[in-house]
């Protein structure tokens, strides 16, 4: 009879210890241009994250809650017949996008 009690403490301590959903970060990317900025959150898991603003953006700045993070921001570069230009950016990180250029989608990712 303690056997079943004391197994049963522990399958029921077990089950309280289980973790819950893992909790997504977010990195904050912010586009500038000559006018203002532009701002999105972009999940840390790979998922991506399309940009609704058809501006023309130079720089690209990240801040991230990690270090290791890695995000592609990318755009349409007019000078290359619509093709696209990746500007990637690891842990909290500025970059310049040339030639400015119209950005489409974003996503990071943990390494």
């Amino acid at each position: 009879m303690k056997f079943i009690a004391a197994a049963t403490a522990l399958f029921a301590g077990l089950a309280l210890a289980a973790p819950g959903a893992e909790q997504v970060q977010y990195v904050t990317l912010t586009y500038w241009t000559p006018d203002g900025t532009y701002t999105i959150q972009v999940p840390i898991n790979g998922g991506s994250v399309e940009i609704q603003d058809t501006l023309s953006f130079s720089h690209v700045d990240s801040s991230s809650p990690v270090s290791n993070s890695i995000c592609h921001s990318i755009g349409v570069d007019p000078t290359a017949a619509g093709d696209e230009n990746v500007t990637e950016l690891i842990g909290t990180d500025s970059k310049d996008i040339g030639p400015p250029q119209q950005q489409t989608y974003a996503y990071c990712y943990s390494n």
